[in-house]
């Protein structure tokens, strides 16, 4: 009988599922082999060897067996827990969003390996950081360019004139800003304040230790928050699920 070939990679865990009685299904992200999906066998059981280390938003260590269908994981070990998401429920659901999008916006073995970095680099901001929120913006707009959905921040949309930071609209199905004149090319557009143009090019230049310096007023955060949701659900066609409890909570969180 051939051997299985094997293969051992770091990887993010970004989803699971149950698998016949004790077994467990891990989405996998991995730096090198794009997402892979694979079994864990025995990984629900109490004494597995498995199965600690490959809970979900997990960072870990895998040695894999391919298989005909899934893969095995046949080792693991943890690299990096993200302690800071497992009792902090606005924190866990930050990380949730992010590989949520993350796997929506990818194919099986595709591999990025600047999108498995900045993938990693996110959870531990928004597990460890004061400003979770900020880290989850700034990671949508690097992936929405990693995976070649960079919004046009810098020319108008529709006619190619460069753009002033006031009175543009932001249009979802143009993809990018819309000039002051242009704002009828997308009556569905929504108006861009000053704050929040700003801060979407800064987010696009990928500056995090200067964009956690900014004090961003409340209103200006929901516009941000708003906006990178539906562009993102524009994209993927379909809701984020996890989105629906960060509204929740962030409802919450500014209720007096």
């Amino acid at each position: 009988m051939n051997t299985l070939r094997t293969y051992a990679t770091p990887a993010v865990v970004l989803r699971q599922s149950d698998l016949g009685e004790a077994d467990r299904i891990v989405t996998l992200y991995t730096p090198f082999h794009g997402k892979v999906r694979a079994v864990a066998k025995g990984a629900r059981r109490p004494t597995s060897h498995l199965g600690g280390h490959v809970e979900l938003l997990t960072h870990c260590r895998v040695f894999i067996a391919r298989g005909r269908d899934l893969d095995i994981v046949t080792q693991a070990e943890t690299i990096e827990p993200f302690l800071g998401l497992r009792d902090d429920l606005l924190r866990a659901t930050l990380a949730c969003y992010a590989v949520e999008l993350l796997d929506r916006l990818t194919v099986d073995r595709s591999p990025e390996p600047e999108t498995f970095d900045l993938l990693v680099a996110t959870l531990g901001r928004i597990a460890e950081d004061r400003n979770p929120e900020l880290a989850l913006r700034l990671y949508q707009m690097r992936l929405f360019g990693q995976m070649g959905y960079q919004p046009q921040l810098r020319r108008c949309t529709h006619c190619g004139q460069s753009l002033a930071p006031d009175g543009n609209t932001f249009s979802i199905t143009l993809g990018g800003v819309l000039c002051p004149e242009c704002a009828t090319a997308d009556t569905l557009a929504r108006a861009l304040s000053g704050g929040a143009f700003r801060m979407l090019r800064l987010f696009e230049a990928g500056d995090y230790a200067l964009a956690s310096r900014v004090r961003l007023p409340e209103p200006i955060r929901r516009e941000l928050d708003m906006l990178l949701r539906a562009y993102g659900e524009h994209i993927i066609e379909r809701e984020v699920k996890s989105g629906r409890l960060l509204a929740m909570l962030r409802a919450e969180r500014r209720a007096p």
